[in-house]
């Protein structure tokens, strides 16, 4: 061996020798920790397999203790008008000066001429008073003060006649959807129209004949006969039953309001003549007398 060899092995062996040394002087626990983190290292370095789809859970929910119901919601109108026990009376006076009516001339058909004499003939009832101007065939009705509330319809039925070929009542007042029964007390035939801005008819009515009818919206209508032109009457259909017609003397009642403020209306089939409306407030019980309207003359 040369020389040269020798020299080049002995580094060799010297760097190996140090190399051993250094593992061998207090260096193992770096080895065993070098150990331990490859396995790790490799996994952080390895994809991790892709998750298993799960079921999707409850959501979570709170138990709430059962606790005392809530009150119930008061009901939406209209709301059902209990009997009230207050009253209202009054009178209605014609303030202005007129000419008597003119007399029914009947002479023509003889089934109607013959229920009257020369003492009484019949005569229009355009306008009709008795003592002190008490005024007759007026319509009084609570105009304002009972919205929201629903009626309940009267069984019994409103009567219109036909007797001594004139409508009797001559102006009357019904509710909604109550019944008006027109009866035919002549010994000849009658009919009637009806308009609530245009004409309808019921037909002929035989001798001692009757019908019945209802309506089911408010309204005002003129009632007609067309076999004697002559017959006429008037009929207004209103959302409640408190309403009353006035008589020969000019009073009126209206019952069974409950305590509150109204408004009260007048209407008579003469518009020339009018009375305004009137606003009272009534109490639980009460009894108002005092409630009195005059008709005058409109201006034009």
């Amino acid at each position: 061996m040369t020389a040269s060899k020798r020299i080049v092995l002995t580094a060799a062996a010297l760097a190996c020798a140090f190399l051993i040394g250094c593992g061998s002087s207090g260096k193992q626990e770096d080895l065993a920790q070098a150990a331990k983190s490859a396995p790790a290292e490799a996994a952080a370095k390895t994809p991790a397999p892709a998750a298993e789809p799960q079921p999707a859970g409850l959501p979570w929910t709170e138990v709430v203790e059962a606790g005392p119901a809530p009150a119930a919601k008061p009901p939406l109108p209209p709301y059902p008008y209990e009997q009230g026990t207050a009253t209202v009376r009054g009178r209605v006076v014609l303030k202005e000066r007129y000419r008597p009516m003119d007399i029914i001339d009947m002479t023509g058909i003889p089934a109607c001429a013959e229920c009257w004499d020369a003492e009484n003939p019949p005569r229009y009832e355009y306008i009709v008073t008795g003592k002190d101007g008490g005024l007759a065939n007026v319509i009084v009705h609570v105009s304002k003060g009972l919205e929201g509330y629903a009626f309940e319809v009267p069984k019994d039925p409103v009567v219109l006649d036909q007797v001594k070929c004139r409508f009797r009542p001559h102006v009357i007042a019904v509710m909604a959807n109550q019944t008006l029964k027109v009866r035919n007390l002549d010994n000849t035939a009658h009919n009637v129209e009806f308009s609530f801005g245009g004409m309808y008819g019921m037909g002929g009515m035989e001798y001692f004949g009757d019908f019945t009818e209802t309506f089911p919206e408010p309204g005002l209508a003129d009632l007609r006969c067309e076999a004697h032109t002559w017959m006429s009457a008037y009929m207004m259909v209103l959302p409640h039953h408190f309403h009353a017609v006035t008589w020969d003397d000019g009073l009126f009642e209206i019952k069974g309001l409950l305590p509150g403020t109204y408004t009260l209306s007048f209407w008579h089939e003469y518009g020339a003549f009018a009375a305004p409306d009137q606003v009272i407030t009534l109490k639980d019980g009460e009894e108002r007398e005092d409630v009195n309207a005059n008709f005058v003359k409109q201006e034009e």
